[in-house]
């Protein structure tokens, strides 16, 4: 794997919560950084090309991903972590983990949407099941 060197500004709310996990866990901050980035951009089925629009999608892929899932490894930790936060408090590597998660999870969803919504224009199933 090759690694790119890339320079990013993050507000206070990104860094400071990353910079207390990095110190917390005894990493650099771009470690951290770039483990969260890793986690978020990778996280549903390798089929499944987030980066192509809907629009240049063949009628078959768009039906694929309104059915498009997080990795089960991941939906498992999200799960995980929901019910640990419902039990105690979490610590902040969790928390930042929990809150990546769920940015996974609701862009997922958001790109599902949109696919569901380009297969009801495209008249490939209807708006409502008859």
């Amino acid at each position: 794997m090759t690694l790119q060197t890339v320079t990013v500004m993050v507000a206070d709310h990104v860094y400071e919560p990353a910079q207390r996990l990095a110190e917390a866990i005894g990493y650099p901050v771009e470690a951290v950084l770039t483990a969260l980035l890793d986690l978020s951009i990778a996280p549903f089925h390798p089929a499944i090309d987030l980066d192509k629009p809907l629009t240049g999608l063949s009628n078959d892929e768009v039906m694929a991903v309104t059915q498009v899932q997080m990795a089960p490894e991941r939906e498992r930790r999200l799960r995980e972590l929901n019910h640990l936060q419902a039990e105690r408090a979490l610590s902040a590597g969790d928390q930042a983990e929990l809150r990546t998660l769920m940015c996974v999870y609701e862009i997922g969803m958001r790109y599902r949407a949109q696919a569901l919504q380009a297969v009801v224009q495209r008249g490939l199933q209807p708006l409502l099941p008859t």
